[in-house]
C-alpha cells in the first residue's frame, strides 16, 4: 500500500498551485490519497490569501489524479509548528507511515515512487530514521556512483517517515539541561551541522518554533540516519521572502531529474558526505554570526517608492546621511504631481513635512522642508474643504490635531488651529464625504503594547470657523489589536472608500500593509474588510543589496496618477553609525514650535 501524502498550506495561492500541479503529475499519484492541511488564517489581513487558497483546493480536489483528497481546514490559526505536529500525528497513526511536504515543495514527477520504494526498503532498518527528497547541490555527488546516501541530521523539505519512528520523538526535549552541560554530547550531536545546538537553544529559549530541530534531537539520541536521494526529487520554491524563513543559497538550489530505478544500498562510513555536510553548515553558521553583527551595526530607517500608474518599475528616494522618509501622499495640485511625506531629522530627532514634485520624466525633486513639526508616525493629510486647502497633521503619540491651510503655493502653509482630543494618539487621517461631512479617523495607542492600537471615528465639525471648530467622536473600537493603525490616506477610488492598515505584531512592526475596503463610516460605527496585502514581494523596488536589507512595507498611499509605498529598511552607512552615537549620546529638542512658523 502507498504511503499517504500530507500537505500543509496556508496564504500562497502561486506556490500552493505550482506545488499541487507538481504532485499531480507523478505516477503514482493514482495509487496515492492526498490529505491537505490548510490553516486558519492568524488576522484580518490574511483572510482573503487563505480563502483563496481554500477555493483552489476544492478545485483541485474535483479535477485532479490522485486516488483521494481529503482536504482538512483549521477553524483556528495553529501556525505551522503545532499544525504540522497535530497533521502527521492523525495521519500517521492510521496508515504507519507517511509523506509529508509544505507548500513551497516542488516535486519530480517520480517522487512519491521514490519516497515509496525507499519507506519500503528501509522500514526494517534500525539504523534509518528518515528518507528525505531533497538534497544538496554537493560538488562530490556529482561524481558519487551510489544512488542514495545517508547524513546525521533529517530534512523538512520533502520526507517521509514511519509511525514507530515518529512515536519515540520527545517534543518537551525533557533532557535538555542535562544535554546542554555535557561537551561531549554536543559534538556528537553537531555531527550533522555546527548550527544543531545553537537552534536546540533557541527552541528552548523560545526564540524560534521550529519542530524541525527537535526532530533531529531525536534522530542523534537514536544514533539513526536519515537517506538522501543523489538526485534531489524536491526543490524549495519559497525562497522569495514569501514565507516565513527565505534567502537563497546556490547549495540550496535542486535542479529535479526523473529516474526509473535506484539502488537503496548505502555505505554508513562514506565519512567525505559527513564532511562536506558539516564543512557547508559550518560556513552557513558563520556567514550567519557575520550577518548578525553586520545587522547591529546597521540602522532601521525609512525609504519612499514610488510610481506613476503607468510605470512597472518603482523609483527609490533612500535617506541620506541626515534624514529619512516615510508616509508620503501623493496630491494633485495645479497640474502639478507631489508628493508630501515625513522627513525624520536623524540628529536632531524631529520630523517635518516636506513636499516633492514628480518631474515629467518620473524623478523626483529634492524635498522641500517645511517648518511644520511632525513625528514619523504621523501622516501628512491634505484635503479641499469649501475652496480652502487644508492640511492636517498629528504629533505621533499626541493629544491634539492640528491644522494648517495652503498660504501662497503648495509649500508654504501656515497655522489655522489645534483641537485638543485628550486620547493618546499615533496618527489620523481625515475623510470628505459627498456631503461635505468631514470624518476624522483616529488610531489610539495602546496603553499596555507600543505596537497596538484601536480606531476612533470622530465627525469634524465647523471647519470653517476656525474658533468653533470641534470633534464629535461616532464610535470606537473595544479593543486594540495589531491591525487598526492607519498605514496612509482614505481615498476613494470608483466610488469605493479605501484605506491602507499598517498590520503589526506583538514583536515587531511595519512587515506589510492591507489595503482595506471601508463599507461603513458613520454614526452606526466603522466596519472594512481586506482586499489587498502588501508586501515587499509586491513592489520592484531595487536598492543596493550589501548597503540595504528590506524589511517590510511601512505605509501605503494612492491617487489616480501615483502609488507611494513606505519601506522600512536596514541600511549600513559610516555616517549612520555616527548619528546612531550622537543620538544615543545627545539630547533631542522637544520644544513644541507650533504657531511660530516664519
Amino acid at each position: 500500500m502507498h504511503a499517504p501524502v500530507v500537505l500543509f498550506v496556508y496564504n500562497r495561492i502561486d506556490h500552493t498551485k505550482l506545488v499541487l500541479q507538481a504532485l499531480d503529475k507523478n505516477e503514482d499519484a493514482d495509487k496515492t490519497e492526498l490529505y491537505i492541511f490548510s490553516d486558519a488564517p492568524a488576522d484580518e489581513a490574511e483572510v482573503p490569501n487563505v480563502a483563496e487558497v481554500r477555493r483552489y483546493l476544492s478545485y483541485f480536489e474535483a479535477n485532479c489524479h490522485f486516488k483521494k483528497v481529503s482536504i482538512i481546514m483549521a477553524e483556528k490559526n495553529k501556525g505551522l509548528e503545532k499544525s504540522l505536529i497535530d497533521g502527521i500525528t492523525q495521519i500517521i497513526d492510521r496508515y504507519g507511515k507517511i509523506i509529508v511536504l509544505e507548500d513551497d515543495h516542488l516535486t519530480s514527477p517520480d517522487f512519491i515512487r521514490f519516497m515509496n520504494e525507499a519507506l519500503t526498503f528501509y522500514e526494517k532498518d534500525d539504523k534509518i530514521w528518515s528518507i528525505s527528497g531533497f538534497t544538496m547541490d554537493l560538488k562530490r555527488l556529482r561524481h558519487y556512483k551510489r544512488d542514495v546516501y545517508c547524513g546525521y541530521r533529517g530534512c523538512c523539505w520533502g520526507w517521509g517517515t514511519w509511525k514507530d519512528r515518529w512515536d519515540k520523538v520527545d517534543w518537551n526535549v525533557s533532557d535538555y539541561h542535562e544535554f546542554i552541560k555535557d561537551r561531549k554530547r554536543i559534538r556528537e550531536f553537531n555531527k550533522g551541522g555546527i548550527d544543531m545546538t545553537p537552534m536546540l537553544k533557541l527552541q528552548h529559549e523560545g526564540k524560534i518554533h521550529s519542530w524541525a530541530i527537535r526532530w533531529c534531537y531525536q534522530q542523534y539520541k537514536e544514533k539513526m540516519l536519515t537517506i538522501f536521494p543523489r538526485n534531489s526529487k524536491v526543490k524549495n520554491i519559497g525562497m522569495d521572502g514569501s514565507g516565513t524563513n527565505s534567502g537563497a543559497d546556490a547549495v540550496y538550489k535542486a535542479t529535479l531529474r526523473a529516474e526509473k530505478q535506484w539502488n537503496f544500498e548505502y555505505d554508513e562510513n562514506d565519512n567525505w558526505v559527513y564532511q562536506e555536510w558539516w564543512n557547508h553548515y559550518a560556513k552557513l553558521f558563520v556567514r550567519q554570526k557575520l550577518g548578525a553583527l553586520w545587522y547591529a551595526l546597521t540602522e532601521y530607517e525609512y525609504c519612499l517608492a514610488y510610481r506613476c500608474k503607468e510605470s512597472e518599475q518603482y523609483r527609490v528616494l533612500k535617506p541620506n546621511f541626515r534624514e529619512w522618509y516615510t508616509n508620503a501622499i501623493p496630491f494633485h495640485w495645479n497640474n502639478g504631481q507631489y508628493l508630501f511625506m515625513a522627513v525624520y531629522h536623524k540628529l536632531s530627532g524631529h520630523s517635518v513635512v516636506g513636499v516633492s514634485r514628480i518631474e515629467a520624466d518620473g524623478n523626483l525633486t529634492k524635498p522641500y522642508k517645511t517648518n511644520m513639526k511632525m513625528s514619523k508616525g504621523a501622516i501628512p493629510c491634505i484635503f479641499i474643504y469649501k475652496n480652502q486647502t487644508y492640511m492636517m497633521l498629528t504629533p505621533e503619540h499626541g493629544r491634539d490635531i492640528r491644522f494648517y491651510i495652503m498660504d501662497k503655493d503648495i509649500v508654504r502653509w501656515k497655522p489655522y488651529c489645534k483641537i485638543k482630543c485628550g486620547i493618546n494618539m499615533i496618527n489620523a487621517v481625515v475623510y470628505k464625504k459627498a456631503e461635505d461631512k468631514l470624518h476624522v479617523l483616529v488610531s489610539e495607542a495602546g496603553e499596555k503594547r507600543g505596537f497596538q492600537s484601536k480606531l476612533r471615528l470622530f465627525q469634524l465639525e465647523n471647519l470653517e470657523h476656525k474658533k468653533a471648530v470641534t470633534l464629535k467622536e461616532l464610535w470606537q473600537q473595544n479593543e486594540y489589536s495589531y491591525t487598526a493603525l492607519n498605514g496612509g490616506p482614505i481615498y476613494e477610488k470608483n466610488g469605493i472608500m479605501y484605506r491602507s492598515v499598517r498590520n503589526d505584531s506583538e514583536h515587531a512592526y511595519g512587515r506589510f500593509v492591507t489595503l482595506n475596503e471601508i463599507t461603513q463610516m458613520n454614526e452606526q460605527g466603522f466596519a472594512e474588510k481586506v482586499v489587498r496585502k502588501i508586501g515587499l514581494t509586491d513592489i520592484n523596488a531595487q536598492l543596493p543589496p550589501f548597503l540595504y536589507r528590506k524589511y517590510g512595507v511601512y505605509g501605503y498611499g494612492e491617487n489616480e496618477f501615483c502609488e507611494t509605498v513606505t519601506l522600512r529598511v536596514q541600511r549600513f552607512s559610516v555616517g549612520g553609525l555616527f548619528m546612531k552615537a550622537w543620538r544615543l549620546l545627545g539630547i533631542h529638542d522637544s520644544q513644541d514650535d507650533w504657531g511660530k512658523q516664519k
